[in-house]
């Protein structure tokens, strides 16, 4: 079996699907995976051939991505696909307003896991709100689709003061918060200026309560065990957040896609495209100076 390493010698083994660029929200921070929309959506001929493909090289965990992948019809048909071929641990992340109806046959399918993006209670700002995920989150636990995650984007002026609100809402459903630092989605983003929080203090301050701290080896990604629930945090601005990286991104529209930040595109001509996928995997200038 072929075995996927890049030039700086990190090993491949997590597929980021996305399935479709269609979404029924409208989030100002989204970065669509970082690919912008410039061909048809792949058909699942296409979609089987690839992770076919790289399930053979090595890669054994997916995550489907969109857009809002729940928009797919064939979604679930997507997910026995990539268990066929060999996938040992198949996730979704979610906006959760069409799982209610969708966790039990994903989860008969194949589905491991699900992340469902819940950034407040209930702001005007975002739209991923309580009121809307609530039915999907509950569907998720019931069909065993665990541990869910509950996915909040933590922004400034709208959603700080909730992180334990969400925290503990999480906690009652036997799930994990995972904070994630706001990204910029062009070099000049206003939606970023404005809300953008670092999340070192906001980690330093929930490291102070916590009784346990572990990290995964996936991106250096810290865990806390606080007030009975866990918090995972994200954050691309550090090294070993793309110096730990492992993921291969596969395109709505059927192309590999090294890095998020990157930008590159390969289009897809069988086995031969992964050597130029591979030689595109590099540390991003803005992460080589961090520590």
């Amino acid at each position: 079996m072929t075995v996927l390493v890049d030039p700086l010698t990190r090993r491949l083994t997590h597929l980021r699907l996305s399935v479709t660029r269609r979404c029924d929200l409208a989030c100002a921070y989204c970065h669509r995976e970082g690919a912008p929309d410039t061909g048809p959506e792949m058909s699942l001929s296409l979609l089987t051939e690839i992770v076919t493909t790289l399930a053979a090289a090595g890669l054994s965990k997916a995550k489907i991505t969109g857009g809002e992948p729940l928009l797919r019809p064939d979604l679930v048909e997507v997910v026995r696909v990539l268990r066929a071929a060999g996938y040992v641990d198949v996730s979704l992340t979610t906006n959760g307003t069409r799982l209610a109806a969708l966790a039990a046959p994903l989860k008969e399918a194949g589905l491991t896991r699900v992340n469902i993006g819940c950034d407040s209670l209930s702001s005007s700002v975002t739209p991923k709100t309580l009121v809307r995920v609530l039915p999907g989150l509950r569907a998720a636990v019931d069909a065993g689709l665990v541990p869910v995650k509950l996915n909040m984007v933590v922004l400034r002026g709208v959603n700080e003061h909730e992180i334990d609100d969400l925290l503990a809402l999480a906690r009652e459903h036997g799930a994990i918060l995972q904070l994630i630092e706001l990204i910029a989605t062009s070099a000049d983003d206003p939606f970023f200026r404005a809300h953008h929080v670092p999340l070192s203090p906001l980690r330093d301050a929930l490291a102070a309560r916590a009784t346990a701290r572990r990290v995964r080896e996936l991106q250096g990604r810290e865990q806390l065990d606080v007030d009975g629930g866990t918090v995972e945090i994200v954050s691309p601005f550090h090294r070993s957040f793309c110096g730990r990286c492992s993921k291969l991104r596969v395109t709505a529209d059927g192309c590999l896609m090294p890095c998020l930040v990157a930008g590159a595109k390969v289009p897809w001509r069988g086995p031969a495209s992964l050597d130029e996928a591979l030689a595109l995997r590099r540390l991003p200038e803005r992460v080589t100076a961090c520590d």
